[in-house]
C-alpha cells in the first residue's frame, strides 16, 4: 500500500475542506489515516484462498456450519465502515477444512472496499471451488431496518393552516415579503415565517445566531422532542446520536454582516463569532452543542438535493450498523441576499402564482424554514419502546450525463426507489418536492404516472405550494409529512391535493408506500422511499 500517496491525498482533502493540514491537531492525521487504511483494507493484497489449501480426507457428509463470524468492512459507495456477522455452511464432498479457516476467509474478503452482496458471493464461490463442496450457503447480516421516530418543522403559516384543515387549497397567489425591501423592479412574492423567534424555542441562546441556524435549532428541537430524545437525562445509556445537516444557501445573513464589517473597517476587526457562523456547517455545529449530539455527524451544502444527501448519510449509518440514532434535517432562510441572488439570475416568479407539475410556472416563489426527522434503528426504537411513524425503505441518488443530466439522474433514482417498495401492496403517496424550473416541474407528474403504473392507486401532495421553494428543506419536510401520513397521523393525504395533482393521482389512502424526490438541475437527483409499518 502506497503510504506516501495516501498521505498526500489526505492533505489535499483537508485543504479542500478549508482546514490547515499543518496545524498541530492535523499534522499527523495523514500518516494515521494511511496506517488505518493499510489495516482495514489489507484484504486487497491477500489471497483468502490460501486458507483452503490444506484440507483433510473425511467421509463426513453432513452439513458443516460455522455461525456468528464477526466481520468489519468498508462500504465502497461512501468509504464508511459497516460490520456484522456471517454464517457459513457447506456439504463436504470427501474433503473438509478447519473451522477457523472459514472465519479467516470471511475476514480477508471483508477487509476490502465492499458491498454486502459481493462479500456473500465471494465467500460462497471460493468455498465451492476450493473444497469441491456439494453445496454452499453463506448468510451475511450487515444491515438494519431504519425507522422514522420523530418529525419537526418550522415553516410558513399557510402550511400549518392547511394541515389543520383551515385551508381547502393553497393560495392562488403567494403573499408579499415584508421582512425587507426588495430591489427596485424585483417581484416581492415569498413565504416567510413572520412570527418566528429563536427565543421561543431556545430561551438559553444568548449569543448571536443567524436565521438559518435558528430555524435549524427550532425544527431540530421539535423533532427530538417528538422522538422522546430531547431530555438528555432520559436518553438510552451510552446513546450517541448523530447529526446530518443540509443547506443550499447556508448562513447568508451572517456572511452579510461579517463582510459589511470587513468593508467598513478591515478583516482584523470583523467579529470572529460572526465569521464562524458564516460557514455552512455552523448550524450543524450548533445543533451538536445545544442538544448534546455526540455521534457521527456530517454537513452537506451547495446543491438543492443537500437534504437528500443528508438523509442518505444517516440512512447508511444506521443500515450498516454504524449508528443507532441520527437527527437529520435542513434549513434555509429568506434573506435579502437570497432574494437578490434569485432576482439577478432571473429565477423569481413575476406573477407569484402557485402551481405544481405545470410548465406554466414562471419561476420561483422563495420560502424559508427548517425541517428535521429522527432516523433510528429498529432495535434502538424497540429497546426504548418508541413507536415509529414509517420505515425508510431506501434513499437513492442518481447522476446523469451531459446530454440530459437531471432527467437521467431522476430516472435512475426513480428506478431504484420503486424497487425498494411493494407497489402492489396498496396506495402509494408521492410528494412533489422538485425545484421551480418549469422544464422540471411540468415533467414530474408524467414521470411518476409512468413509474407507478403498477400501483393500484396513487395520490400526490405538494407542500411547496404552502411553503414556497425551500431548496434543501423540501425533501426533508416531504419525508416527515409522508411518514405522518403513512402512520395515519394526518387525515387523508394531510394536505389538500392541488388542481392538476389530484386529477392525475386521485387516491385518498390509507397509504402503504410513499416516495419523495428532489432534483438539482446541475445533474443529480434523489428519492426517498418509505413504507408503512
Amino acid at each position: 500500500m502506497d503510504h506516501a500517496r495516501i498521505q498526500k491525498a489526505v492533505r489535499e482533502i483537508l485543504a479542500a475542506v478549508g482546514e490547515n493540514p499543518d496545524r498541530e491537531g492535523l499534522r499527523e492525521t495523514p500518516a494515521r489515516i494511511a496506517r488505518m487504511y493499510e489495516e482495514v483494507l489489507q484484504g486487497l493484497t491477500l489471497d483468502p484462498g490460501r486458507h483452503l489449501e490444506v484440507t483433510f480426507d473425511e467421509s463426513h457428509t453432513e452439513l458443516v456450519v460455522l455461525k456468528d463470524i464477526p466481520f468489519y468492512s468498508m462500504c465502497e459507495h461512501h468509504m464508511l465502515p459497516f460490520f456484522g456477522k456471517a454464517h457459513v455452511a457447506y456439504l463436504p464432498n470427501g474433503r473438509i477444512v478447519g473451522l477457523s479457516k472459514l472465519a479467516r476467509v470471511v475476514e480477508e474478503f471483508a477487509r476490502r472496499l465492499q458491498v454486502q452482496e459481493r462479500l456473500t458471493s465471494q465467500v460462497a464461490d471460493l468455498l465451492k471451488e476450493r473444497l469441491d463442496a456439494r453445496g454452499v450457503a453463506v448468510l451475511i447480516e450487515a444491515s438494519h431496518t431504519v425507522l422514522i421516530t420523530g418529525t419537526g418543522y418550522v415553516a410558513a403559516p399557510a402550511l400549518k393552516e392547511a394541515l389543520a384543515g383551515k385551508l381547502q387549497g393553497p393560495p392562488e397567489t403567494a403573499p408579499e415579503i415584508t421582512a425587507f425591501e426588495v430591489a427596485e423592479g424585483a417581484p416581492a412574492f415569498g413565504f416567510e415565517e413572520p412570527g418566528f423567534k429563536i427565543e421561543d424555542y431556545c430561551p438559553n441562546i444568548t449569543t448571536y445566531v443567524d436565521r438559518t441556524s435558528a430555524l435549524a435549532l427550532a425544527a431540530a428541537k421539535l423533532a427530538l422532542a417528538d422522538a422522546g430524545l430531547l431530555d438528555k437525562e432520559k436518553r438510552p445509556a451510552n446513546a450517541l446520536i448523530g447529526c446530518a445537516y443540509g443547506t443550499t444557501m447556508g448562513c447568508l445573513e451572517a456572511m452579510g454582516l461579517f463582510w459589511k464589517k470587513v468593508k467598513s473597517t478591515n478583516p482584523k476587526f470583523a467579529p470572529p463569532l460572526l465569521f464562524t457562523h458564516s460557514y455552512a456547517n455552523s448550524p450543524s455545529s450548533l445543533l451538536c452543542i445545544e442538544y448534546g449530539l455526540k455521534g457521527a455527524s456530517a454537513t452537506f451544502s451547495g446543491e438543492r438535493i443537500a437534504g437528500i444527501e443528508a438523509l442518505l448519510f444517516a440512512f447508511d449509518q444506521i443500515a450498516t450498523g454504524s449508528a443507532e440514532i441520527v437527527l437529520v434535517g435542513a434549513s434555509e432562510s429568506l434573506t435579502r441576499a437570497l432574494h437578490a441572488h434569485l432576482y439577478s439570475e432571473g429565477r423569481l416568479s413575476a406573477s407569484g402564482k402557485l402551481a405544481a407539475w405545470s410548465e406554466d410556472n414562471d419561476g420561483a416563489v422563495p420560502g424559508e424554514g427548517g425541517a428535521f426527522v429522527v432516523l433510528e434503528s429498529e432495535d434502538s426504537a424497540q429497546a426504548r419502546g418508541k413507536k415509529a411513524y414509517a420505515e425508510v425503505a431506501g434513499v437513492t441518488i442518481g447522476s446523469g450525463s451531459a446530454v440530459n443530466p437531471y432527467l437521467e439522474a431522476w430516472d435512475r433514482a426513480g428506478e431504484e426507489a420503486v424497487r425498494a417498495v411493494d407497489l402492489a401492496a396498496g396506495p402509494t403517496l408521492v410528494v412533489a418536492a422538485t425545484p421551480e424550473e418549469p422544464s422540471i416541474d411540468g415533467w414530474e407528474g408524467p414521470f411518476w404516472a409512468k413509474r407507478l403504473a403498477k400501483a393500484p392507486t396513487t395520490a400526490a401532495i405538494a407542500p411547496k405550494l404552502y411553503t414556497g421553494e425551500l431548496m434543501s428543506v423540501s425533501p426533508i419536510l416531504g419525508t416527515g409529512l409522508a411518514a405522518l401520513v403513512l402512520a395515519e397521523k394526518m387525515l387523508g393525504t394531510g394536505l389538500p391535493q392541488p388542481k392538476g395533482l389530484g386529477e392525475q393521482f386521485p387516491a385518498s389512502g390509507p397509504f402503504v408506500n410513499a416516495l419523495v424526490g428532489a432534483i438539482d438541475p446541475l445533474a443529480s437527483a434523489g428519492i426517498v422511499a418509505l413504507k408503512k409499518i
